[in-house]
C-alpha cells in the first residue's frame, strides 16, 4: 500500500484500462473472487443525471450509474482517490444487472466483491497503489488565543 506522506494512512489511487485485466493486488483491495455468474452490460439511454443502485442477495441492478461510481463503491473510495481514468468514465451511463455464482450474499463485501469483479471482466480495470501528496489544511489558534463567546440559551 502507497503511504500518505502527511497522515502515515493508506491512500490507493485507481487506475483505468490496460491489459492487465486479471492482476489483483495482494493486500486484499482486489482479490480474485470468480462470484459473478452473468452480468448484463448497456449505455443507458436515460438522459438524467440521476442514478440508482438496487441489491438484494445475489443480485445487483444498476440504472444510469457511472463507472466512476461503481469504482467508489466497489474500493470505498472517494473521488479524489481516484485517478488518471478517461474522461468517459465519469460521463457515460450504464445499465447493468448482474447474479453472483451463490446467489445469495453475505452483505455489503459479498456486494462489493461482486462489483470489482464485473469492473475487471466488463470494463478491463486494473488497479495498482501509488503514493500522492495531498493538501491538507490546519485549524490554528490565531494571536490572542479563541475569540469565541458561550452561547446562552
Amino acid at each position: 500500500m502507497a503511504i500518505d506522506v502527511r497522515l502515515l494512512k493508506p491512500s490507493y489511487l485507481i487506475t483505468l484500462g490496460g491489459m492487465l485485466a486479471s492482476t489483483f493486488l495482494s493486500d486484499g483491495l482486489a482479490q480474485e473472487s470468480r462470484t459473478l455468474e452473468v452480468a448484463s452490460v448497456k449505455p443507458s439511454r436515460n438522459n438524467e443525471i440521476d442514478s440508482n443502485l438496487d441489491s438484494v442477495p445475489g443480485r445487483l441492478t444498476a440504472t444510469n450509474i457511472t463507472v466512476k461510481e461503481l469504482i467508489r463503491l466497489a474500493y470505498d473510495m472517494r473521488d479524489y482517490k481516484i485517478g488518471r481514468t478517461p474522461g468517459w468514465v465519469a460521463t457515460e451511463r450504464f445499465d447493468i444487472l448482474a447474479k453472483s455464482v451463490s446467489g445469495a450474499g453475505n452483505g455489503l463485501q459479498d456486494e462489493r466483491s461482486l462489483v470489482r469483479e464485473l469492473l475487471v471482466q466488463r470494463f478491463q480495470l486494473t488497479t495498482h497503489l501509488e503514493p500522492r501528496q495531498m493538501p491538507v489544511y490546519l485549524l490554528a489558534l490565531g494571536k490572542g488565543g479563541p475569540k469565541l463567546t458561550a452561547h446562552n440559551d
